[in-house]
């Protein structure tokens, strides 16, 4: 099974073993009824999970704050299909790599990076240099994710990007 990076652990949280994690997902319900979490490639079942404004963890087999902070720094993974997702909304890791096509099947570029903001920054590769693109509801986008590609509104897309100096 595919795993997906959800957050890392920032240190330890009082002396039972707890731990603070970054939550580097859209929020506390993605990841809310996780049982098992894998950091440095160790499986961890989660044995209580709350939010506070942050996220804390307590694991099986992490039984104080000595054993806790072994774990600060610590990337924390999750398996992928476990992990919730709004409807209509893609993981960055599958939207990577997608081709960017107009309505009339014109390709447009390719996506590298996204930038995670309340409105997502895409970064794309066209043969005339890297754009920049603010992801927008105007766009009319179509995505499919398993043919890695992105179907866009030309007009309304066009009006919107920049290209990097």
């Amino acid at each position: 099974m595919e795993q997906l990076l959800i957050g890392e652990i920032l240190k330890p949280q009082g002396i039972r073993g707890e731990v603070k994690m970054k939550n580097y997902t859209d929020g506390f319900f993605a990841i809310s009824d996780l049982n098992e979490v894998f950091i440095n490639g160790v499986s961890y079942q989660v044995l209580k999970m709350r939010c506070d404004k942050d996220v804390f963890m307590l694991l099986r087999g992490v039984a104080d704050r000595n054993a806790a902070e072994l774990l600060r720094g610590a990337k924390v993974y999750a398996l992928k299909n476990e992990v919730k997702r709004k409807k209509n909304t893609y993981f960055i890791c599958d939207v990577l790599g997608c081709k960017i096509l107009f309505e009339n099947g014109e390709f447009f570029g390719e996506v590298q990076d996204i930038l995670s903001a309340r409105t997502d920054i895409y970064y794309i590769s066209t043969e005339n240099g890297r754009v920049i693109a603010p992801w927008l509801k105007s766009y009319n986008a179509q995505f499919d994710i398993e043919n890695k590609q992105i179907t866009v509104n030309k007009e309304a897309f066009l009006q919107e990007i920049s290209y990097e100096n």
